[in-house]
């Protein structure tokens, strides 16, 4: 009696202290299909006594303004009170977007605690929030991200170096498109579940590391009693040939991780250089549209100006028109008058001579009376 109590005291205290309580978080984009992976985690968790839910939206940052003319303009170039009030506006987008899914949860009890994330990669924003939140249970979508679908994944000869590295066979690997529940499930710390969802149904489950540990040590537990209750039956030998595959496959499964890893981080990279090129042409472009605009403007003024002194010209030359048909009427009219003074003239002298004629002939006459 005394020996079991000691067994047992000495079971208790090395008996593992019990694990933390686990958190259930649902990642969504928002579209349609959310709603069936948001239906699904509360059919699956609530029955278990899952209270508290965690809704995950990442949306990308605001580094841009859409003006109503189509155009984006930089928050930089801007006043902080037009991008405040822009994000007030993109908040009340996010908050009417998300309504939905919150009266869903609320009206199942459920109370529900909603992360808005802002990053322009996805994948690495859920990842992080897992790891700083200690979520243990995410549910996602399976639908692709067409920017991780182009491209990168599509030239198998480029990838040959990294296989030829590592020693891999597996062509097809770097052939594949790579979806983005594929990525966050690769993402994501291992100490989370992650269940993948489709059409509202289980589509996968990538286990947790202490799921998968307690799976291969329970297995192994009803291996060593099934051999030590019957110690006369002779104990399976497994081939040396098995263990190298299951060692294969092991070695196989963490380069793929591996290989996965760096591939993330290397579009995060690539992705983040390509927002800082685009928003460098972008700022370029602008400065390029408004000195386009300043040049046209002042082609513009140039023209209304080079117009208005056509114009004037015009005036001008018509006044200089006007004025030199003046003058010829003047002239005309001053050879005329000089013609008629001449005429005049000739006309006094003959009307002078006359007279000078009579007064003679009236003067003879009187002499010879």
């Amino acid at each position: 009696m005394d020996m079991k109590r000691s067994a047992r005291s000495s079971s208790d205290h090395l008996s593992p202290p019990p694990p933390p309580s686990p958190v259930v978080a649902v990642a969504i984009n928002g579209k349609n299909k959310s709603k069936d992976v948001a239906f699904w985690a509360l059919e699956k968790f609530i029955p278990g006594g899952f209270s508290d839910l965690k809704l995950i939206y990442v949306r990308p940052p605001i580094t841009y303004i859409i003006i109503p003319m189509g155009k984006a303009i930089s928050i930089l170039a801007i006043s902080a009170e037009a991008v405040s009030a822009y994000r007030k506006e993109v908040d009340g987008n996010t908050n009417e977007l998300l309504c939905p899914y919150k009266q869903m949860f609320e009206s199942r009890k459920v109370r529900v605690e909603i992360l808005v994330l802002e990053s322009h990669d996805p994948v690495a924003a859920i990842a992080e929030q897992i790891a700083g939140t200690g979520v243990t249970k995410l549910v996602i979508g399976t639908e692709a991200d067409p920017r991780v679908r182009k491209g990168i994944f599509d030239t198998p000869k480029k990838w040959g170096w990294v296989r030829h590295c590592i020693g891999m066979s597996h062509p097809g690997f770097f052939t594949k498109k790579i979806g983005m529940s594929s990525m966050i499930a690769t993402a994501v710390p291992r100490f989370c579940t992650v269940y993948v969802v489709s059409k509202g149904k289980l589509a996968s489950v990538r286990p947790s590391d202490s799921e998968s540990s307690g799976t291969i040590r329970f297995e192994r537990m009803e291996r060593d009693s099934s051999t030590s209750g019957s110690p006369d039956s002779p104990s399976p030998r497994v081939p040396s040939s098995n263990n190298h595959e299951i060692a294969n496959m092991d070695c196989e499964q963490w380069f793929l991780r591996t290989i996965l890893l760096f591939l993330i981080k290397l579009l995060t990279c690539l992705r983040a250089n390509l927002t800082f090129e685009m928003e460098k042409l972008r700022a370029e472009l602008k400065h390029v549209q408004e000195m386009y605009d300043m040049t046209q403007t002042e082609t513009a003024d140039a023209f209304q100006k080079l117009t208005e002194l056509n114009q004037r010209r015009y005036e001008e030359s018509e006044k200089l028109m006007e004025l030199k048909e003046k003058e010829e009427e003047a002239k005309d009219t001053a050879s005329k008058e000089k013609q008629r003074y001449e005429e005049t003239m000739k006309e006094v002298e003959k009307v002078k001579e006359l007279m000078m004629k009579e007064a003679l002939r009236r003067r003879k006459a009187e002499i010879k009376a």
